[in-house]
């Protein structure tokens, strides 16, 4: 009895340290979990989150998923419904960290189906319900196919005109057609894939006409997409999870190169009866060496959609936090730059030199810095308009090509003719209000004095400031020459009234500076903005690329006189065959496409005075980047070993035990 209790004790010892072991494991997960991208705490809007699918009788199974048993409807339209929650439950099941995105679920009624027209619909009622318009769209099935028509303008209703994708995911979605529909033409479900979504069968055959004209397409620049490739077993033929294969469900890199791609462990892309469609039609002697086995389809016919599973579930929300923790990217940009044209500005800034010649200088400055951002491979379409003021506006050029240089290079000011910052304000406004839906819009004027003319202030800020607000028309504001003279204070009020900044420019080098702050700083991209002293050669540090990187921007802004600069690659120059590099007076701009990792920094040696340094990171995904979806949560792997393992022991001490007595 007494080496019994002992036996007792050991293993109750045992237990103890596993006990520990499985807390120790558990705590280790969570240090895993926190040590994930955590949203900032200051941050633009995150993108708002819709899922499309069809409704091929997994309607409340898939609001139960995504939303909850609490969903709202937000808006209907012809069988078609588009509903949210306050609480969405797919972020919390797939692991998400901080307050869920806005979520949405597009689904048709039973007899309806969804086009890419009815996409559009579902992402304009998301910007009138008051979510960011800028949004993830995950097409499940078929109807991503109806996504990527939209994504890719080959709807009735452009994307381009709303600029509203900033990342995009498939769930089973056949990019390249059905292969299985090709080689077993007589199964009888293709027809409910393919009018799920408004599809006829021969749609989604391999090299139909439809799939090549949508895989001759690209996708946004600035969007992120993930693929989530299903995996469960050889039907015949190939890898298939019950309608697709792993190539029928790929993205082609022609497509985008901004692609990760997971693997769920055991899915299927749609609920149907194997059994009963796929066996009938499939047999030995209909199809010799291609005949499907019994069992494995017996197993998939009780499979669900696996973009109902957890696991699938936790890929999306991975993806999602590392791509957008730090808000919705910008998807479009489009730019004002107002310049004084009025008879002050034929007058001497601080160093003695015409501010027309300084405003011409600068502006000529800022749109080869637009060109070169514009070439960043990954960069969102921009448009920029020069406008020119006096007592009226004239519209000094569109764009940043040659020609808009030569216009601005022409442009001069008109002696005695005063200033109507109302109308320019007014005209900037009415230019933006035709950019696309979520446009980052933006206007920098510059002026070096007070309105003379036209409303007041009062009546400006009322007026056409208020109304810019309203349309998220950022304003930043330059006062040129001495600040008592440039009516700063009511430069301040416009910025503070639009969320935007006022600078003050005391001469050409400031001017140039403060233009391409102004610019750096609506690209919402990460930035080096940094004043040196040219009085010695010296190393200024840009940070560190890594796989996330696509593309490095640096701009030096001198007071004229002659620097060297070298971009170096963990303190070594970079050879400049592979650098974009442009030269101008006042400005060397370097582009290095798809950097190495590893630490950044620039060299600047000779020259004498002052110098800028503006240095842009473009956050990419270089490369084509595959995850295994079975090593997603490895922890979880490491807490069902631990588990295993203290089954077994228990069981072994007790066997020992018993012998022992």
């Amino acid at each position: 009895m007494t080496n019994a209790r002992i036996h007792w004790a050991h293993l109750a010892r045992s237990l103890a340290c596993m006990l520990v072991l499985v807390v120790l494991v558990a705590f280790a997960n969570s240090v895993v979990r926190a040590g994930r991208i955590a949203f900032a705490a200051e941050r633009e809007a995150s993108p708002s989150v819709l899922i499309v699918d069809s409704n091929l009788g997994d309607y409340d199974r898939l609001m139960l998923t995504w939303l909850g048993e609490r969903h709202d409807v937000v808006d209907a339209n012809d069988g078609i419904t588009l509903a949210t929650a306050t609480e969405p439950t797919w972020w919390a099941t797939g692991g998400g960290e901080g307050e869920a995105p806005s979520t949405f679920v597009l689904s048709a009624a039973p007899g309806n189906s969804i086009d890419a027209n009815d996409v559009a619909w579902a992402l304009d009622a998301i910007a009138d319900f008051g979510a960011e318009g800028r949004t993830f769209v995950i097409g499940a099935g078929t109807c991503g196919l109806r996504v990527r028509e939209y994504a890719e303008n080959l709807a009735a209703t452009k994307q381009s005109d709303r600029a509203n994708i900033a990342g995009l995911a498939f769930l089973g979605t056949p990019h390249n057609g059905y292969e299985a529909q090709a080689t077993y033409p007589l199964l009888n479900h293709w027809k409910s894939l393919a009018n799920a979504s408004g599809f006829a069968g021969e749609d989604l055959l391999p090299e139909s006409s439809f799939l090549n004209a949508l895989n001759a397409k690209t996708f946004p620049a600035v969007s992120k997409s993930l693929v989530v490739l299903g995996n469960v077993g050889d039907l015949g033929f190939g890898v298939c999870d019950g309608a697709g294969t792993m190539e029928d469900l790929t993205l082609g890199a022609s497509v985008t190169d901004q692609i990760v791609v997971t693997q769920a462990t055991a899915t299927v892309s749609c609920e149907v009866n194997l059994s009963g469609s796929w066996l009938p039609a499939t047999s030995a002697i209909d199809y010799p060496g291609k005949s499907v086995d019994t069992n494995l389809a017996s197993r998939l016919s009780a499979m669900q959609c696996y973009e109902n599973s957890p696991e699938v579930l936790a890929q999306v929300v991975e993806f999602y936090q590392s791509w957008f923790s730090q808000g919705a990217p910008v998807t479009h940009n489009a730019s004002v730059l107002a310049l004084d044209l009025s008879g002050s500005m034929l007058e001497d800034d601080n160093d003695g030199m015409p501010k027309i010649d300084g405003a011409r200088e600068a502006t000529e400055q800022y749109l080869r810095v637009v060109k070169a951002c514009s070439r960043l491979p990954h960069a969102a379409p921009t448009d920029v308009t020069v406008l020119g003021f006096e007592e009226s506006v004239r519209k000094v050029c569109a764009g940043y090509d040659d020609d808009a240089l030569a216009a601005v290079a022409r442009t001069d000011a008109r002696r005695l003719a005063e200033t109507n910052i109302g109308q320019v304000l007014e005209e900037a406004v009415s230019n933006l209000a035709a950019s696309p839906r979520c446009a980052k819009r933006h206007i920098t004027l510059l002026s070096d004095g007070a309105s003379t003319m036209g409303p007041s202030n009062e009546a400006m800020l009322n007026g056409v400031v208020s109304e810019a607000r309203r349309n998220h028309i950022v304003i930043d504001t330059v006062g040129f020459g001495n600040a008592g003279e440039s009516n700063a204070s009511f430069l301040k009020e416009v910025s503070k009234a639009t969320g935007g900044t006022y600078y003050q420019a005391s001469n050409a080098y400031e001017l140039k500076v403060d233009f391409l702050k102004s610019y750096y700083g609506s690209l919402g991209m990460e930035l080096k903005d940094e004043e040196v002293r040219l009085d010695k050669e010296q190393v200024i540090a840009l940070g560190k690329a890594d796989e996330r990187t696509s593309a490095l921007q640096v701009g030096v802004v001198t007071d004229g006189s002659k620097v060297q600069v070298m971009l170096e690659h963990e303190g070594k120059p970079l050879d400049g065959s592979t650098l974009e590099v442009v030269e101008a007076a006042g400005l060397t701009s370097i582009l290095c496409e798809a950097p190495e990792a590893g630490e950044y920094s620039i060299r600047l040696s000779g020259g004498s005075g002052q110098a800028h340094v503006f240095a842009v990171k473009e956050l990419g995904i270089a490369s084509r980047r595959e995850v295994n979806g079975e090593q997603a949560d490895f922890s979880f792997v490491m807490l069902a070993a631990v588990a295993v393992g203290l089954v077994a022991c228990i069981v072994a001490l007790v066997i020992i035990t018993r012998r022992r007595s």
